[in-house]
């Protein structure tokens, strides 16, 4: 039995175009969506909109978002799309007041964030929370960046600084010629600095690179595709 033609080969290519031309018509419905409201956009590719750097890595999401914004130069505003979906780039410095600000009521939820059982951590970043829980978290992280707590907290780091110093003596640096990995030893500068500030512990990851507290945070940024795309997920979400 046919269904079009005498020929299920010739059927099956008419099926076949028909869907491709649908697909192709649903994925670009909303191509124009930033255009028809007076909002210069950067002009999409079919299925993948102007995503598809980020899709085969070859930049992260912030590195994304800073071509943007260096694309719209002298634009207030600019129109994008992940995938068929439109996104809004803000650039101009009013526009933005009144959208962390004086509208801010509007603006309070987050679009998107992560999945509170798989991914603790992310969820409870504070500029990935939505509401109730921003609201209560807020308030408990305000109180650490006050004058007063600043002000104790550069004596508390003054203590790893010194550590930081006497360790760069160790290596002995003199002369010419001498390569280091410095981006590991800012690293364990870092971690010591964050243990002390903020957990109140003497890490020691700069004499002891393998202290546990140093690997857990090494691990929270491991970064494969899997996890590359669970973070464009949280920044992009589809839903």
């Amino acid at each position: 039995m046919v269904l079009l033609t005498l020929h299920w080969s010739l059927d099956g290519i008419l099926i076949l175009s028909f869907l491709m031309v649908a697909a192709y018509l649903f994925v670009t419905r909303k191509f124009n969506y930033w255009s028809k409201r007076g909002v210069k956009e950067l002009a999409p590719t079919p299925f993948v909109g102007n995503f598809m750097d980020c899709l085969l890595s070859k930049k992260s999401a912030p590195q994304f978002l800073k071509d943007l914004y260096n694309y719209g130069r002298d634009l207030p505003l600019l129109g994008f799309y992940v995938f068929d979906k439109p996104y809004l780039l803000i650039r101009d410095p009013e526009l933005a007041k009144h959208v962390l600000m004086k509208d801010f009521d509007y603006f309070a939820d987050r679009y998107s964030t992560a999945d509170e059982k798989n991914d603790r951590l992310g969820y409870a970043n504070l500029f990935m929370m939505k509401n109730p829980g921003w609201k209560s978290l807020r308030p408990k992280l305000t109180p650490f960046f006050t004058p007063g707590k600043l002000k104790k907290m550069f004596d508390i780091m003054l203590p790893v600084a010194d550590d930081f110093a006497k360790h760069l003596d160790s290596l002995h640096l003199e002369g010419e010629g001498k390569v280091i990995e410095f981006k590991d030893i800012c690293a364990n500068f870092t971690t010591d600095m964050i243990g002390s500030t903020s957990f109140g512990l003497k890490v020691g990851s700069l004499e002891n690179p393998k202290a546990p507290f140093r690997e857990y945070g090494r691990k929270i940024f491991d970064y494969d595709y899997h996890r590359s795309m669970e973070v464009l997920a949280i920044f992009f979400s589809l839903d």
